[in-house]
């Protein structure tokens, strides 16, 4: 096997870092384009960066421009992991005014962000605001009051979806 060109090999990782490090430059942002927000967005969620997710979504939120329903459950999860609640509060209320409140994964998020601050109320009121539940919002509901030590409430839940099927 034939040794690797070494300058080959160094424009191949400076490439790789320079792709990497593109979506986290913070103010290069300019465009109104919610695919290239929502796919910074992504980017931020690959590298588990949960303030660069969220700083993101505050600078697409003040161009007024608000994710779609794949990277917006990234920003809901990352309220969570951080314990933002009033960023996560604020995304819910946004959401109430558009059609994404209806997504099945977006729905679930809320229900998850909710229950990692501790708001087993509102994550509930999330959960049964949901008309057709499935198995996804099911297991954040559940995931939810287990991670609560709520253990039988999770129990009965989980015996109300069995009736319920």
């Amino acid at each position: 096997m034939a040794s690797p060109n070494p300058k080959t090999a160094k424009m191949v990782v400076f490439a790789s870092l320079s792709l990497q490090k593109l979506a986290l430059l913070p103010r290069q942002s300019p465009t109104k384009d919610p695919k290239r927000w929502n796919s910074v967005i992504k980017h931020h969620a690959k590298l588990k960066d949960d303030s660069a997710i969220l700083g993101t979504y505050s600078r697409m939120e003040a161009q007024g421009i608000l994710p779609d329903s794949s990277a917006l459950p990234l920003a809901l999860k990352a309220c969570g992991r951080l314990q933002v609640i009033k960023i996560g509060n604020t995304i819910h209320n946004h959401l109430r005014n558009t059609n994404l409140i209806d997504d099945a994964k977006v729905r679930s998020a809320l229900v998850d962000f909710y229950y990692k601050c501790r708001l087993l109320d509102d994550a509930l009121y999330v959960f049964d605001a949901i008309p057709k539940r499935g198995l996804v919002s099911s297991n954040a509901i559940i995931s939810g009051f287990v991670g609560c030590s709520c253990h039988v409430g999770a129990i009965l839940l989980f015996m109300e979806r069995q009736r319920e099927k």
